[in-house]
């Protein structure tokens, strides 16, 4: 009987990251990073990130939403500064060090309207790391929007769906 490899996709995954009352960052430095997601026993080949983003009040148009990717960088496991894998605030000296540690997945453009959700679906993770998904990974998520982000928890959804390989005889 023959063989093929096809795509097995996980249940969806919530990923835990703090984003209401989020302060704007003019120069997208200040933000928060997600708790770290263990991919150690999982080990998927892929993820599809997907997720809600809600504004504030007052937020000013032509600005951005820019979700980040982040991984270990060894087994301890260790992230590079400031990062340290929990929900937590995070402020980058600088946009050059936050360009050397994180990797650029996604950006949301905003325009004026208040309150407004953003959503993104379908976003893999492991092209971000040359096609092999790290062991521990997580995300940052900062923006410019003028004002601080919604301030109700509903309004924001982080998740993922994890991909393996799976032999199935045709």
């Amino acid at each position: 009987m023959p063989t093929e490899i096809k795509p097995k996709y996980s249940a969806n995954t919530n990923i835990t990251i703090t984003l209401t009352d989020l302060s704007s960052s003019a120069a997208r430095t200040t933000g928060r990073e997600s708790l770290v997601v263990d991919n150690s026993s999982t080990r998927y080949r892929d993820v599809l990130l997907s997720g809600k983003i809600t504004v504030g009040a007052t937020p000013t148009v032509d600005t951005a939403i820019d979700i980040w990717v982040y991984s270990n960088k060894n087994d301890t496991p260790a992230y590079a500064s400031p990062l340290d894998g929990t929900d937590s605030a995070v402020s980058f000296n600088s946009a050059y060090q936050r360009d050397s540690c994180l990797k650029l997945i996604h950006t949301l453009m905003v325009d004026t309207t208040a309150n407004a959700s953003y959503e993104f679906t379908g976003i893999p993770v492991a092209p971000y790391f040359g096609g092999t998904m790290p062991k521990y990974w997580g995300l940052f998520v900062v923006h410019n929007t003028a004002s601080a982000l919604n301030s109700t928890a509903g309004n924001f959804e982080m998740s993922f769906v994890g991909i393996v390989d799976e032999i199935v005889t045709t």
